[in-house]
């Protein structure tokens, strides 16, 4: 019986909603969709890279006989462990003052470096937008998160560069045998 017909103006009237507010559905909202969610929420990031650092990160291989795909990888997954860190430790702030600067850059700059998934709760959403500075929430979170994961890319790509320097630098001293 649930499978009932609309009627002749309830019909008009979806029509009428579906043309005005393109894109929202006409059906019914579930009771508790309503309500306020607490549970995480899983987000997807990316992270694109400019020429530049696309460069840097062939240069850092060839430095040290390695495949620039497994430099590359080595790359995601740091940049990955550390969203993950400022996300349980809730320390957004630390690596803000270098992610507001990306948010500036315009959308889609660079070629795909990395798409990454994380799950959020409420708390660590607003814990991310306050971080950066953002109280008109003009920014969305997966923009946010693009934008951490630039500026953390940015570091690792730094101490990479300074782990092979080190390594050169033991490899040039001489033996003391």
């Amino acid at each position: 019986m649930d499978n009932k017909e609309p009627r002749k103006g309830e019909k008009a009237a979806s029509a009428e909603t579906a043309r005005i507010n393109r894109g929202v559905s006409t059906q019914p909202v579930a009771d508790d969709a309503c309500s306020t969610r607490t549970e995480a929420q899983s987000r997807t990031y990316y992270v694109r890279i400019g020429a530049e650092d696309q460069a840097r990160i062939e240069a850092l291989a060839e430095r040290s006989n390695l495949d620039p795909d497994y430099v590359q990888r080595a790359l995601i997954k740091a940049v990955r462990a550390r969203i993950l860190n400022l996300r349980d430790t809730a320390t957004w702030h630390e690596v803000a003052s270098a992610a507001r600067p990306r948010l500036a850059e315009p959308k889609g700059t660079g070629a795909p470096f990395m798409k990454s998934m994380i799950r959020l709760d409420a708390a660590h959403m607003a814990a991310l937008q306050t971080s950066i500075d953002d109280p008109l929430n003009v920014y969305g979170v997966t923009q946010l998160l693009s934008a951490f994961g630039k500026a953390l890319l940015h570091s690792e790509i730094e101490e990479l560069a300074q782990k092979i320097s080190g390594i050169e630098a033991r490899a040039a001293r001489p033996d003391p045998a």
